[in-house]
């Protein structure tokens, strides 16, 4: 080998541990981030929720706050667990996987979720799931 191709070598080498040394900080300070965004947004927004219970729907001049409230409430932390997890899966924090699930299962998580939106529907709907195994 030549001294410039051994040079060479040696300059690459030292380049690709200068970009590996760089990589794995920036890792780091991701998922430092990814940590402190989600406790930053999930801590207030599981306070709300705790609260929301406690507040009295019934009295006719809270009613339309308490309903603005929880929905807005509820589709703020929709929209943070979308991001959270759209940060996780960007971020490499989470493994994709295959999983065995029942239709059903999902299906009923939809309609509760549907069902907590559903007051700001104009016109309202019905779902009826039926599983028939062969």
């Amino acid at each position: 080998m030549q001294n410039n191709d051994k040079d060479e070598i040696a300059f690459l080498s030292h380049k690709i541990l200068d970009l590996n040394k760089k990589l794995i900080e920036s890792e780091k300070m991701k998922s430092q981030f990814l940590s402190l965004v989600a406790s930053k947004l999930n801590n207030p927004m599981t306070v709300l929720l705790g609260l929301i219970p406690h507040l009295d729907p019934e009295k006719p001049s809270s009613k339309e706050v308490y309903t603005m409230v929880r929905q807005e409430t509820l589709h703020l932390y929709f929209q943070i667990q979308n991001l959270v997890a759209a940060a996780e899966i960007e971020g490499g924090a989470v493994q994709l996987d295959y999983a065995i699930v029942t239709l059903g299962t999902i299906l009923e998580d939809v309609l509760k979720i549907c069902s907590m939106n559903s007051t700001r529907r104009i016109l309202p709907w019905h779902f009826a799931i039926v599983c028939e195994h062969p």
